[in-house]
């Protein structure tokens, strides 16, 4: 299983020509509905983002089931864009958009889970 890049949001976002802080370490919470790839499922991860250029960002995300990945995030806006690359598993993508009160993202993945992603 894989949680759709999720981290997909761990990454950096210009808000009125400020930078938000997104380096750093994030939590994440897939929520998959019975109709997902996973079937009815929660998932938990943790992931961690370096900004390698304005706006663009790599980490790497672990989830509760073991499961690994690699992730490269775009910002654009308040939407961030992942790729997360899974160790052994295929790639998911997900479009998450930034809660500019609460310094959360939520969105959805490639396989049909909703995700929060959150300081821990």
């Amino acid at each position: 299983m894989k949680l759709g890049s999720v981290l997909t949001l761990v990454s950096g976002l210009a808000l009125l020509g400020c930078s938000y802080p997104l380096e750093g370490g994030w939590a994440v919470t897939a929520n998959c509905p019975a109709d997902s790839a996973f079937g009815a499922l929660v998932i938990r991860a943790k992931a961690t983002a370096t900004e390698v250029q304005t706006n663009e960002f790599v980490g790497e995300i672990t989830n509760d089931l073991g499961q690994r990945g690699q992730f490269r995030a775009s910002l654009q806006n308040n939407l961030l864009l992942t790729e997360t690359n899974w160790d052994g598993l295929p790639p998911t993508t997900s479009r998450l958009t930034l809660d500019r009160s609460s310094g959360s993202f939520t969105g959805v993945d490639s396989m049909g889970c909703s995700l929060i992603v959150v300081r821990p």
